[in-house]
């Protein structure tokens, strides 16, 4: 019986290790009036034991092309606006509302921005024009050309996140996308500027829900970022990477860390967190009730 256990281990081991993994590699790059995407047209199947090494060698070429192409793509951006299209700074929050594809033998090219009004027919060719040159595969040529020079390490800056805290909760805004860091300090601007929005219209609300026991958790048991963390409560308030931090935009309805939901906004993830004083979670049957009206309730509020 023994043997038989560890036959079948060794096998599901083996299915492990060389399992066919596939899926499409792409890049983005956010940029002050324009997000830049690119995505291969082909999707990779990849031996479950190569799959990382594979897309770490894929995200170096991207960014690579990417780090090679910065000039252009500020140039882009200043033709854009001395062009007086009516083309906006990006707005994190905000859904992209015009995208020009360039569609090339290996992947399509997207660059995409956000406009106050429609382009009229002289104006459409006029952004035509002035894009056609940033298909990734002429990109990536004049980057073969030039030397094939990597990205430096820390050129772009992967996401950011703000947050803040309240007594019974905490709130944390992500942007993951690549940006220069210039950019990126823009954005978190923005992004500062919206969460101060949002706490002033969250909570009134969510003092009435706790009150009034409305919410999915049990409002007696939560605790504040300082009752849970003492003297480390910054840190992990502040952590900048989406899966390290406490918010954790990609984690599950409930873990260790915590209990959240959350809700998207243009390219910008809004959670919110809450923490409990105990270490697992008591059974929540009465207040599981309201998770869906809760969940409504926070995706219609954190969008404009």
């Amino acid at each position: 019986m023994h043997a038989d256990l560890m036959n079948a281990l060794a096998v599901l081991d083996d299915f492990i290790k060389h399992r066919r993994m596939s899926g499409h590699a792409g890049v983005q790059l956010l940029e002050r009036r324009f997000e830049y995407s690119y995505q291969e047209n082909f999707r990779r199947k990849v031996r479950g034991e190569d799959y990382a090494d594979y897309w770490a060698t894929k995200r170096a070429y991207f960014d690579a092309v990417l780090a090679g192409a910065l000039p252009k793509l500020q140039q882009l951006d200043a033709q854009l606006l001395a062009a007086d299209l009516p083309l906006g700074l990006i707005d994190p929050t905000r859904e992209h509302n015009l995208e020009v594809e360039l569609t090339g033998e290996r992947g399509t090219t997207a660059l995409r921005f956000q406009v106050a009004s429609p382009l009229t027919d002289a104006q459409r060719p006029q952004l035509d024009a002035l894009v056609a040159a940033f298909d990734f595969a002429l990109l990536a040529t004049a980057w073969e050309q030039a030397g094939r020079r990597p990205a430096r390490a820390g050129q772009f800056v992967p996401a950011i996140a703000v947050a803040a805290t309240f007594p019974k909760y905490a709130l944390a805004l992500f942007l993951i996308r690549q940006m220069r860091s210039d950019v990126a300090h823009e954005m978190r601007a923005k992004l500062d500027a919206r969460l101060v929005q949002l706490g002033r219209k969250i909570e009134p609300a969510m003092n009435e829900k706790l009150a009034a026991g409305q919410t999915w958790v049990d409002p007696s048991g939560l605790v504040s970022f300082a009752e849970k963390f003492g003297a480390q409560w910054q840190a992990r308030l502040n952590e900048q990477n989406p899966a390290a931090s406490i918010f954790n935009p990609y984690g599950p309805l409930h873990d260790e860390r915590g209990r959240r939901t959350s809700s998207q906004a243009g390219a910008t993830t809004a959670v919110m967190l809450f923490l409990n004083q105990h270490d697992n979670w008591p059974a929540t049957a009465e207040y599981g009730r309201h998770t869906a009206a809760f969940e409504q309730w926070f995706h219609e509020t954190t969008r404009y």
